[in-house]
């Protein structure tokens, strides 16, 4: 039982595979793409394909019904091929009343499977009634009547199959059906050559089904491309429509002359007229002058031009069109029009415009900035040397400017500059370009200054210009200027060079006061590369080890010892020898190195200071840029304790700057010291800012009054006065004194004489190197002043 099951499983298998195969090619018809709402108009394309046969083929029927009837009535007559003949002719006249019932719904545009299997079963009832022709009255008809049933049947299999191409199912229902009762006529009739006519029936009818589905794939294929381009254009439909009623741009039409033959409603919001208007406009009338021409020119061409940016001239207001159009070619390729798109480019137009602006002047002022101005030079030097001129490039620098904006603020500077650049720009005489450099620098280029005297007159009316008075806010400003300026000499000189030759010069002319004009000189370059060279060298001096510290001593006149020694730093430079802080100490604090540099020198000078008697303390220069950080506090900390020197034999040296520019932070560094019990001391006082609130306000144990006081220039009574008015402060608020700069045995008691205690000049010794020092303290100790001026003498 159980292996007879299995059996029955294996025969019935392939049947199931058939019948699936057959459903899903089927279903493959009924459905091509799987869409439903694609496939749905597919079908209706196969229907109405279909449909425009119907009335023919329903009336071939009839007529090859009733000839094929009358031929072999004679020897197949009967009550059967009547009822036959009757079922046909009634099946035809059924379907012609229902074509002409639903002919005015055609042509359909969905249909659904249902009605494509009823197409199928109409065809296949069809075929079954051809195929009974055959099936039952060959065999009993003679050889001509058997030659008219056979011609026929080809013929209504070949016809049938064609007029139902579009519809593979219900042509391959209708050909089988016939095919099968051929086939079982034949096989009736027993013909002589069955074996033969029996493969070339089937062969025929495989042949018009293969064909049938190869037509309908077609049509399928065809059908599916052209609702995908159906598709595509409602959607272009669609859009355009959008973009018509709701876009920014706008489509126009153009017959030959140019003239608007259609617009879309857009443009006539655009240009304020009707569409009655629009239409026969020329349509270059609408453009401006200035870009007629080269619209004309375009469409002269009669080729596709596009983004053609140009103003119109309708408007009230400046307004930018952006047109793009192709032409329309006739029969024999002439231009008979053109269809373009046109759209309102004023804002990015404007935009683009600003953008370039701002590239090439600056917004603040509207002068040329600095990449414009330095193109404009460029331009002016080549133009100079092929005429064999010169040009002049100044460099303007505001005085004070930073002041204003520290006091005043920003915005009060921003109109300072403002004002200053439109009363530049407004100055009499041309040939003069005014630019911005940056900040409060200004470029000045004189495009003939062959004669220099005149060039020379007009930056002086600039900084005239510059330092009258603006007022702004209520404020009454004055601010003045400095230029540098520098002419280009030879046919070698380039812009750069000639704007960097002209910083030169205004910095030296800042060096040497401000409101000046200074030419460049090549001094100043040679100057510049050396600072720069310092600036490099610098960076490694301390790594290689070429500071050293230098002593000068602080005399006691009242107890005839030395008070201490000042540390004076000095560089041992590998090409340029020995050299001072003034040639350094500026590049330092401008670089930050400054910081490293103090650190070595309190480490250096406390160490130093341990090998000499206790009651002898080291004086050691702070900078004002070592305020700037938290750590110069813990580098003198960290240098008493590793040096192991007492605190108050430390002395630390600030300037009267540090409490102006550094108020806070000298407050707080100065308790801190006190607290650690070193001792500050306020050197060069009298040349800064002197103030007696610094004196009050900041607790400093010592006065050094500079040496310009002792022994300069100033006539003796101004000095004398100064020194006695110190002297005399100093000891109101118990503070020391000392002078520098004591050179002769007058300075010496005349200094003392005023009651000041401690004195340091080259009439005790010159700075002397630290392995002096100690021979220095034995011949102070042993000996007179004289045997100390002649040992020291000895020393260096």
């Amino acid at each position: 039982m159980p292996a007879r099951e299995t059996k029955n499983k294996h025969d019935i298998m392939p049947a199931r595979l058939l019948l699936a195969g057959l459903r899903k090619r089927l279903e493959r018809y009924a459905a091509p793409t799987g869409r439903p709402a694609i496939d749905a108009r597919i079908r209706a394309a196969q229907v109405n394909a279909a449909i425009r046969f119907t009335l023919g083929n329903m009336l071939a029927n009839i007529i090859n019904a009733a000839l094929v009837t009358a031929a072999i009535w004679p020897t197949a007559h009967g009550p059967a091929l009547f009822a036959w003949a009757c079922a046909v002719c009634v099946f035809a006249l059924y379907n012609i009343s229902k074509w002409r019932r639903g002919r005015k719904h055609l042509p359909l545009t969905r249909v659904s499977r249902s009605m494509i299997a009823k197409a199928t079963a109409h065809a296949f009832f069809l075929g079954a009634m051809w195929g009974l022709l055959p099936a039952i009255w060959l065999p009993s008809v003679g050889h001509e009547q058997e030659l008219l049933v056979a011609t026929l049947i080809a013929g209504m299999v070949g016809a049938g199959a064609f007029s139902l191409s579009s519809l593979p199912t219900a042509a391959t229902a209708y050909v089988l059906t016939i095919t099968c009762g051929g086939t079982i006529g034949l096989v009736r009739g027993a013909s002589d050559h069955l074996e033969l006519i029996a493969p070339l029936f089937f062969t025929y009818a495989a042949i018009i089904i293969y064909a049938v589905h190869g037509t309908a794939k077609f049509f399928e294929e065809r059908t599916i491309a052209e609702e995908s381009v159906k598709d595509r254009s409602e959607v272009i439909e669609l859009l355009l429509r959008e973009f018509q009623e709701n876009g920014s741009d706008w489509l126009y039409e153009l017959d030959a002359d140019l003239r608007i033959v259609s617009t879309s409603p857009r443009m006539c919001a655009v240009t304020g007229m009707s569409a009655k208007e629009l239409v026969g406009l020329y349509f270059p009338d609408l453009i401006d002058r200035s870009y007629r021409d080269k619209f004309l020119a375009l469409t002269e061409n009669g080729t596709v031009f596009q983004d053609f940016t140009c103003e119109v001239s309708f408007a009230e207001t400046e307004t930018w069109w952006s047109l793009t159009a192709s032409p329309i070619a006739g029969k024999h390729a002439e231009t008979i029009g053109w269809r373009g798109v046109g759209s309102d480019v004023t804002e990015s137009k404007k935009a683009k415009d600003r953008i370039v602006w701002m590239a090439q002047f600056d917004p603040l002022t509207g002068l040329h900035n600095r990449s414009r101005f330095r193109e404009l030079a460029g331009k002016a030097l080549e133009t100079a040397k092929r005429k064999g001129n010169k040009i002049a490039i100044g460099c303007l620098d505001l005085d004070h400017f930073k002041e204003i904006n520290d006091t005043l603020g920003h915005p009060v500077g921003d109109e300072l500059l403002k004002t200053l650049a439109a009363r530049l720009t407004a100055l009499p005489g041309g040939g003069v370009t005014m630019g911005r450099l940056g900040g409060d620098e200004f470029g000045v280029l004189i495009e003939d200054a062959d004669d220099r005297s005149e060039s020379t007159m007009r930056m002086e009316a600039i900084i005239a210009a510059v330092c009258e008075p603006v007022k702004i806010e209520g404020n009454t400003i004055r601010v003045g200027g400095t230029i540098g300026v520098a002419l280009s000499e030879d046919d070698d000189t380039t812009v750069d060079e000639m704007i960097r030759n002209a910083d030169l010069a205004l910095y030296a002319a800042k060096a040497k006061g401000r409101g000046k004009i200074e030419c460049y000189d090549p001094e100043m370059h040679r100057q510049a590369e050396e600072k720069r060279a310092l600036r490099e060298d610098l960076r490694t001096a301390l790594a290689h080890n070429e500071f050293c510290l230098q002593y000068q001593p602080i005399i006691d006149t009242a107890e005839q010892r030395i008070a201490g020694f000042e540390a004076l730093l000095r560089w041992n430079h590998p090409r340029l020898g020995l050299l001072p802080p003034d040639r350094f100490i500026e590049i330092a604090e401008s670089t930050g190195i400054i910081d490293a540099i103090g650190k070595w020198v309190i480490n250096r000078a406390c160490s130093d200071a341990m090998s000499w008697p206790d009651t002898i303390g080291v004086s050691v220069n702070i900078s004002p840029v070592q305020f700037y950080g938290e750590g110069l506090v813990h580098a003198v900390r960290t240098a008493l304790e590793r040096s192991g020197l007492p605190a108050r034999r430390l002395e630390i040296e600030i300037t009267e700057a540090v409490f102006v520019h550094r108020g806070m932070m000298a407050d707080k560094f100065i308790g801190e010291m006190n607290k650690l019990g070193v001792s500050i001391a306020l050197d060069d006082f009298g040349t800064g800012y002197s103030s007696f609130a610094y004196l009050t306000r900041f607790p400093v144990q010592k006065l050094k009054i500079d040496r310009s006081f002792v022994s300069g220039q100033r006539a003796f009574k101004e000095r004398n006065a100064i020194v006695s008015a110190v002297v005399g402060i100093a000891r109101t608020l118990n503070m020391k004194t000392t002078a520098e700069g004591v050179e002769t045995a007058a300075e010496l008691a005349w200094v003392t004489g005023l009651g000041c205690r401690q004195v340091q000049g080259y009439y005790f010794a010159k700075p002397m190197n630290s392995e002096a020092v100690d021979a220095y303290i034995e011949a102070f100790g042993s000996g007179s002043s004289a045997d100390i001026r002649a040992a020291a003498a000895a020393l260096f």
